[in-house]
């Protein structure tokens, strides 16, 4: 082939070899005794690779294949390439010249950070505060709880079935109404108050049971000068308790716990069992236990990822820069956090927990390269930037992916995931520059840098496992059937997974105000699973409760439905056989609302007299909230009475935004790691070759999850896109090292990059597997299927991509790659 051929139009530009060499790591390309392919520009124009190496500029780190072609790097002209490298080059460069100024500089950012978010983060501990407010179902939720404020009154319960609990009870409510952070305690009404109508609102079989013993207990009931406020079965008094305006939830729950205390010092009724919970109750301890899990769990990742570091890297002093360039990521991603979002809720209180295991993969990267390269240069900064031009673009890529995996989960509906992931992909950002910038400055600050680098033989070439997976690619189509196989047997599993949305059994099972609420659950759910119907007036409130229970889906109606008793006649034709003066109860009124007990008005009645509804579930088999139950009794008191509301309406509701919103946030976090590894890679096959390990992992987490009958719920739903955004680096990683040497040991994981991506597996999932030892089921949850992800994409990285690498054409070959770097040369002038 002719020189002239091979010359660019006049019009290109002038590229300098030593220009490129610096700034690229690569020298130009020469093809037996023929002229550069690129102009050489005012270097001298050596003929042949023994006058290049002669300069300097080695060509063995130079692969050419054997027809030349324009001259590209993986489908990247040569100007955009000099960027990138340029950048990565100066950035080392910068790092190891300056090291003092930037570990000061960073520092100082992190303790303003810091100071920060300890004057300005908050904590949410609402569940509704993590959905958009503005969809209509959440818009009558927060009229409902407008209208009728004591629907977040803490409930105190006392188990009625040991004696002197009434006892208890009321001395409990005395001392309670003293309390000036106490506004009002209901716990039941003056028998004289009780409207007799009101009778007319017990279900026939009690009206059946007093008509059969002659009224006897209607007579106890008239002797007894007070009525506590009891569970449907009577099984519990509830004393609800409004604190003052004044007061926090924080500070009326522990004066309550403080009352109950001082109450249960009397011998005499120190036995009665009783409790406080109620939905404030929960939220506050869920979020107190959920600081504590989190916290207990990233300070367990940290000491446990130094210790790793330690036994890995043989020495101390290289893991713990490595971790104090992290934790200064951290500080700033607090920091960045409590300015962008402001406060934290019960998803994203584990954000710190994934940092700490993303945020060591970039020191892993580097260390990994460090130890293999620094044995060829004199001082550390050459090898430094050597390492930048070879890792770099594979950090960089890494890292943007997964933080566009995180924001694109920001386009869901679901507020908790929203703001989950733009923290996530600030802080997983942040934490990347600052060990890409505070690690090699604190390494250069060391006296003999390159002495506390472990040396590792090999170099860049260096087989991953000594070569032994080169077995798997030596029969790749064998290893790739099989790997189908199996992962198509887990896929077909994880068409069964179920989603659970009973937030009650992700509680702590120690938490005093869970115990209770699950108490009051087993004695009754339905009246914990309830519809709530607001009416605007009597009459409305008569039609609907008309209608409502008239549905096979509803047991009956509770709250100011007992102000219109069903079979009214029936039963007061029963009750005209009780004996004199108790027959005069049949010819009683029926109640209106002003005829109730002032704790009873309070419940149902709001001050502008709109009326309250409860619908009650009719009892199935199973739980109230399988979807065979939940799904037609919503559904049915939704077509009677659109603008229902209440627990039962919220938890149908949210299931089906939080299912939806994270499907959706995982098929945006794909779409948008796709887009970048496609602009990257410059090929639609390569980015799709780095996202098979994850979607492989992806679908065997949720076989193993149906295998292991572990459902999908409100704190683990979560992996739908985390398993994308945080196991999508091995095989960036993998798909780069391939690229720059296709004949690796195995295929993409040479070179400290199997090792890297292996340490980077371990020191994520250790952080996973540290909230396994949370006592709050969710984070435990989330812990579990989080590992599961990380070694199934582990294994697929490691046993399944070097096959589908083999199995590919030598990329050397494509048209459009004129060379292709293997390893970045050691220049004087770099020295």
């Amino acid at each position: 082939m002719g020189h002239d051929e091979h010359r660019p139009a006049a019009s290109t530009r002038r590229l300098s070899c030593q220009r490129l060499t610096i700034d690229l790591g690569i020298c130009c390309a020469y093809v037996d005794g023929i002229e550069p392919v690129l102009d050489v520009g005012r270097v001298p124009e050596w003929t042949n690779g023994a006058d290049c190496k002669s300069a300097g500029l080695c060509p063995s780190w130079v692969r050419i294949p054997p027809r030349p072609f324009r001259c590209s790097i993986r489908g990247i002209d040569p100007e955009r390439m000099l960027v990138r490298y340029a950048i990565l080059t100066r950035w080392a460069h910068f790092a190891t010249r300056r090291p003092r100024m930037i570990v000061v500089c960073s520092l100082l950012l992190a303790v303003a950070a810091m100071a920060v978010t300890a004057n300005r983060l908050e904590f949410h501990t609402d569940r509704s505060d993590l959905i958009d407010p503005g969809l209509n179902w959440q818009k009558r939720y927060a009229a409902y709880k407008t209208t009728f404020p004591h629907w977040d009154d803490l409930i105190v319960v006392v188990d009625a079935s040991q004696d002197g609990a009434e006892v208890f009870a009321d001395r409990l409510a005395n001392r309670l109404r003293s309390d000036a952070l106490v506004a009002s305690v209901n716990n039941g009404f003056a028998t004289a108050e009780s409207p007799p109508g009101l009778l007319l609102s017990q279900p026939t079989e009690v009206i059946e049971t007093l008509v059969a013993d002659g009224g006897a207990g209607l007579t106890d009931a008239q002797h007894t000068e007070w009525q506590h406020l009891r569970t449907a079965t009577g099984r519990y008094i509830l004393l609800k308790v409004d604190g003052a305006a004044a007061r926090t939830d924080e500070a009326l729950l522990e004066a309550v716990r403080d009352h109950l205390t001082a109450v249960r010092s009397d011998p005499a009724i120190a036995h009665i069992e009783a409790g406080v919970t109620g939905v404030p109750a929960m939220e506050m301890d869920e979020s107190a236990q959920s600081i504590r899990d989190s916290t207990f769990a990233s300070v367990a990742a940290l000491l446990l990822i130094a210790l790793l570091a330690a036994v890995v890297y043989r020495g101390v002093t290289v893991p713990i820069l490595a971790v104090v360039s992290l934790l200064v990521g951290v500080a700033w991603s607090f920091g960045y956090l409590t300015i962008v979002v402001g406060h934290l809720q019960l998803l994203s209180v584990v954000f710190a927990v994934i940092l700490l295991g993303l945020g060591i993969d970039t020191a892993i990267h580097l260390i990994a390269r460090l130890e293999l390269i620094h044995p060829d240069h004199d001082h550390l900064g050459p090898a430094v930037e050597q390492v930048f031009r070879g890792i770099g673009p594979g950090v960089l890529t890494g890292t943007l992916t997964t933080a566009a995996a995180f924001v694109a989960t920001g386009l869901t509906d679901f507020r908790g995931i929203a703001e989950m992931g733009l923290i996530a992909a600030g802080g997983v950002i942040l934490c990347a520059i600052a060990v890409m910038s505070v690690f090699p400055a604190l390494l250069q600050l060391m006296p003999h840098p390159e002495r506390r680098l472990r040396a590792r033989r090999g170099g860049e070439a260096r087989p991953f496992m000594r070569g032994k997976l080169s077995i798997l690619t030596s029969h790749a189509r064998t290893t790739v059937i099989v790997a189908a196989i199996v992962f198509a047997g887990l896929g077909y599993a994880a068409t069964t997974v179920r989603y659970d949305p009973d937030v009650l059994k992700l509680q702590p099972d120690g938490l005093e105000s869970v115990v209770w609420e699950r108490r009051l659950l087993d004695d009754d759910a339905r009246s914990f699973w309830h519809a709530v119907v607001i009416a605007g007036n009597v009459d409305q409130a008569r039609r609907l409760t008309g209608s409502l229970t008239a549905l096979p889906e509803v047991d009956h109606v509770g709250g100011a439905g007992v102000l219109f008793p069903e079979e009214a006649q029936a039963k007061r034709d029963l009750l005209a056989a009780l004996p004199a003066p108790l027959h005069l109860l049949a010819s009683a009124p029926l109640p209106t609302p002003e005829d109730l007990p002032a704790s009873l008005r309070d419940e149902f009645v709001a001050t502008d007299g709109s009326l309250l509804l409860r619908a009650y579930p009719t009892q199935g088999e199973g739980s109230m909230l399988s979807p065979e139950q939940l799904d037609p009794f919503v559904k049915a008191v939704l077509d009677a009475a659109p603008q229902a509301t209440g627990p039962a309406v919220q938890i149908y509701e949210s299931t089906r935004i939080i299912t939806r919103s994270y499907l959706f946030a995982a098929i945006y976090a794909a779409g948008a790691i796709l887009i970048l590894l496609v602009i990257d890679f410059r090929s639609a096959w390569d980015a799709l070759t780095a996202m098979l390990p994850v979607c492989l992992g992806f679908v065997g987490t949720f076989g193993i999850m149906a295998l292991t009958d572990t459902p999908l719920n409100f704190a683990n739903v979560m992996v739908m896109p985390l398993i994308l955004g945080l196991g999508v680096d091995a095989g960036v990683h993998a798909v780069h090292r391939w690229l720059m040497q296709p004949d690796d040991r195995p295929r993409g994981l040479a070179g400290g990059t199997g090792r890297a991506v292996t340490l980077t597996t371990i020191t994520t999932a250790i952080g996973f597997a540290c909230m396994m030892t949370a006592q709050h089921r969710g984070i435990q949850s989330l812990g579990f299927v989080m590992v599961i992800a990380l070694v199934l994409t582990w294994c697929a990285t490691v046993f399944v991509l070097p096959s589908v690498l083999a199995l590919r054409p030598d990329p050397r070959n494509r048209p459009g790659r004129r060379w292709q770097v293997a390893h970045p040369p050691k220049s004087p002038e770099l020295s």
